[in-house]
């Protein structure tokens, strides 16, 4: 027996992996919109490969 449903997404990401990718696009964008200006304030007086390699 073969049942049609099981075929059907079962959730909005399976159903819209546009939307999905979007979204976790917009994500990204806004975690690098926050990132960017603390690294900036952390490297501040320093070069920028001393930045690069210490702010962890």
């Amino acid at each position: 027996m073969i049942d049609v449903a099981s075929d059907s997404p079962r959730t909005l990401a399976a159903a819209y992996p546009a939307l999905r990718g979007g979204l976790l696009a917009l994500f990204a964008a806004a975690l690098f919109g926050v990132s960017t200006p603390l690294l900036q304030r952390a490297g501040d007086g320093v070069g920028p490969f001393t930045t690069t390699t210490c702010t962890t």
